[in-house]
């Protein structure tokens, strides 16, 4: 199979996975309330774990498929991606944030249980701005994966002289 193939589904695929740890598992009640906040260490703490986690999906495909490059070449350019990610995704949070608290969109709302028809908070799907926000959000940070993932063919074809 072709490098660049085995390149793309190493990349692509530990990019999903550390968007499902670092968004998911490893972020806390206290990002989660104030990444919204410009500087505040909530949202700093968040985005930096992005960055921290791209390194080695970035750098870890390389060597899984045997790339005749330089290690220190690959970890100068995951260095890049590390920082741009965090640089991104801290921008895409804190607008999403911002956007929804300034016009107001919420959550959740009164909804009907599928199992028991009683009424409790339910996520509002149909015709709710705060979902489309998060969905925006989310293909934000999948489009920068594949930013990256451009970014690591890009270094897969280029001929470095040293």
């Amino acid at each position: 199979m072709d490098v660049s193939i085995q390149l793309i589904f190493w990349g692509g695929l530990f990019f999903c996975i550390k968007h499902f740890v670092a968004d998911g598992i490893l972020q806390t009640n206290y990002q989660y309330a104030n990444k919204g906040k410009w500087g505040h260490p909530g949202g700093l703490i968040h985005a930096g774990n992005h960055g921290l986690f791209t390194f080695p999906c970035f750098v870890l495909p390389f060597i899984i498929t045997g790339v005749d490059k330089p290690l220190w070449y690959i970890a100068a350019f995951g260095m890049i991606a590390a920082l741009a990610d965090f640089a991104i995704h801290y921008l895409i949070d804190l607008t999403k944030i911002q956007v929804t608290d300034k016009y107001g969109w919420s959550a959740m709302g009164k909804g009907k249980s599928a199992k028991d028809k009683a009424d409790r908070p339910a996520l509002l799907i149909y015709d709710n701005k705060y979902f489309w926000a998060i969905m925006a959000d989310q293909c934000l940070h999948f489009l920068t994966y594949v930013m990256l993932l451009c970014f690591m063919l890009a270094i897969l074809l280029h001929t470095p002289s040293m």
